[in-house]
Formats: structure tokens, sequence, C-alpha cells
């Protein structure tokens, strides 16, 4: 049996990798979401996400319950083709992915709260490579989950 924390990570994998498509109406159609970091070196083909799991702050309540947030970190790697003559800039392409990643998961907001028994789940942070990978490009955005997790229970 997968731990919440897990389920949570694995649906937001799954879910982005077939939502984010040019046939949705994205900028992209991603070549692969991984749930293990991937340095943009290893990489041959773009664009591509990484989610991962971050930090988690924990509170106890009365009933036996732990209220658990954590921050899941979506690190997005593009490239650009240097010789096309329109000289597109990898930071556009980065902003790109992050606007197809951010709206994808808005979009699905409910659903990923019900799949994954979530409270909430928001945008908190994002950081980007300051154009000084190009021509790849980079960006990592944290989001804030907030689940229930009874104790004594899976």
């Amino acid at each position: 049996m997968s731990s919440k924390r897990e389920t949570i990570l694995e649906y937001i994998k799954t879910y982005l990798k077939t939502e984010i498509t040019t046939v949705n109406g994205y900028n992209f159609t991603l070549h692969d979401v991984y749930r293990t970091f991937k340095h943009w070196d290893q990489q041959r083909e773009f664009p591509i996400l990484c989610v991962l799991d971050g930090d988690e702050d924990i509170k106890h309540d009365a009933n036996e319950q732990l209220e658990r947030t954590m921050y899941v970190e979506i690190i997005g790697y593009v490239i650009i083709d240097d010789r096309e003559e329109d000289h597109l800039s990898a930071g556009t392409e980065v902003n790109k992915l992050l606007e197809d990643t951010m709206n994808a998961l808005y979009k699905n907001w409910e659903s990923i709260m019900i799949n994954s028994n979530c409270r909430y789940i928001k945008f908190v942070r994002v950081n980007t490579d300051l154009g000084m990978i190009h021509p790849k490009g980079a960006f990592a955005l944290t989001c804030e989950i907030k689940y229930i997790h009874e104790l004594g229970h899976a």
C-alpha cells in the first residue's frame, strides 16, 4: 500500500504527463514526467517535468489526526534551437512551460484533491534559471499541499 504522500505525488505526475499536450491546447507536449530529480545535462528530449517530494510541516490535533502540509517541487526543463531565425529566448519557453504546468494543475485542482485526499493545493513560489543555462531553461514551482492523516491508518 502506498503512503498518502506517494499517492498524491504519483497522481500529480500521471495527470501532468497525460494532460499537457498540444492536442489539449497547451504550448507543449511533454516528453516525460519523472518522480526523481533529473539534471538537464542528463536529458536528450525536452520538455520534461520532475515532481519531487519536499519538506513537510505537521500539526497534531485532538482527534488523533495529523494535518500535514507538504511542499512539492515541480522542476521543468526546456531547450530551444539556436539555429531558428526567430531567435526565441529560453526564458520565453520556460514561461510557456511554467504557464502550461500551472494551468494544468489549476484546471484539475478538484480532481487532484478528491483522488489524492487533499484539503487544498496552492502555488507558493517560482524560481527560474535566469537565463544562465541558455539554450536550455529551467524553473522550479513550489506547491503547498495540505492533507489529513489519521494516526493508526495507512
